[in-house]
């Protein structure tokens, strides 16, 4: 077994002129703040076009949400705040019942962008218009943005939409299974492995969905291949690629779940705010920047050796595929 079968890169590995002034970090940041207004275009065409998906994803967030934290309810969460000292210091005016209905309504829009910006709800074709056009500033490339995205939107049409159909399918059945196996499993020990099993999937298929679209707009290759090197690509940077995971959750949940909890109506507010202009687009360009690095280093670099040496790509070991990454029958770079 090959490690990428049949590869047809669409595009150029693309040059780093600033690797050896800046470390990740600065040249991460350095094209941030060169790119920063047309990041935010990206995200504002992303917000747009990708509408029906966040419809989407607002409209399940409930059936969801119940299903992580069944004791998350509206009778508990108005007692609580009728027991505690939250109603004594609520505005003139407003209710608990008030309270903790725009309470849950917040949350349940948290957890909609939630979905979309870790790309476990998309659009597919959107996704990977606006995948590409970031894929390019990541690696300090021109990109036209409203011909290149819409171009390699349709060009990835038939696979984008599949994969964006796995990705909600996958998503919703780890949910569910985690709230019945948590309800139906009485021995605790039993139900807490299941549990951490169930986490366990939910995370390489979170760090999957950072290589699928890049991996699609930059090579040919059929999606059973794309899903079997996204998770090859988790083992082979395990550690980095939970790292950038943590990051994601840092920014699209744990920092919007503070803004709500500490400044109510102005941290969603705020949250609002920073998701229509620069959220999913920062993210995008966060995964791209590392995602590409992996690319280029592990497919792109060894394909260009190999076309330099005149030398067949040939199918290697086990223990070759994770050290090296090398596909068999794999075309040269443009």
């Amino acid at each position: 077994m090959s490690f990428f079968s049949n590869l047809y890169t669409k595009e150029g590995p693309g040059v780093y002129a600033d690797d050896p002034k800046k470390g990740p970090a600065g040249q991460f940041f350095s094209i941030l703040g060169r790119k920063f207004w047309k990041i935010v275009t990206v995200n504002l065409m992303y917000v747009l076009f990708s509408a029906p998906v966040l419809v989407l994803s607002v409209l399940i967030s409930p059936m969801l949400l119940q299903f992580l934290f069944p004791g998350f309810t509206y009778d508990k969460i108005l007692l609580y705040i009728q027991k505690s000292d939250v109603a004594a210091s609520l505005v003139e005016g407003i209710t608990p019942e008030m309270f903790t209905n725009t309470f849950l309504v917040f949350l349940y829009i948290l957890a909609a962008v939630f979905f979309v910006a870790m790309s476990l709800i998309v659009l597919g074709p959107v996704h990977a218009g606006a995948t590409y056009v970031l894929r390019n500033y990541s690696r300090e490339e021109h990109a036209f943005l409203w011909s290149d995205f819409w171009e390699h939107a349709k060009k990835n049409l038939v696979q984008s939409l599949i994969s964006g159909a796995i990705s909600l399918v996958v998503t919703v059945a780890l949910i569910i299974s985690l709230g019945v196996y948590r309800s139906i499993i009485p021995n605790q020990l039993f139900r807490l492995v299941i549990t951490g099993f169930l986490l366990l999937i939910f995370a390489v298929f979170s760090v999957m969905q950072m290589y699928i679209y890049p991996m699609m707009v930059t090579f040919k290759l059929s999606l059973k291949n794309i899903y079997k090197n996204a998770f090859l690509f988790f083992t082979l940077k395990l550690f980095p690629n939970i790292g950038i995971l943590l990051i994601s959750l840092v920014l699209n949940l744990v920092i919007p779940l503070v803004l709500i909890l500490f400044l109510q109506v102005l941290g969603f507010y705020i949250m609002l705010v920073y998701f229509l202009f620069i959220g999913f687009g920062l993210q995008l360009l966060i995964t791209n920047f590392f995602v590409y690095r992996q690319l280029d280093r592990f497919m792109i670099q060894r394909m260009n050796e190999e076309v330099l040496a005149g030398e067949n790509v040939a199918e290697i070991s086990e223990d070759a595929k994770v050290s090296e990454g090398i596909t068999e029958g794999s075309n040269p770079p443009e």
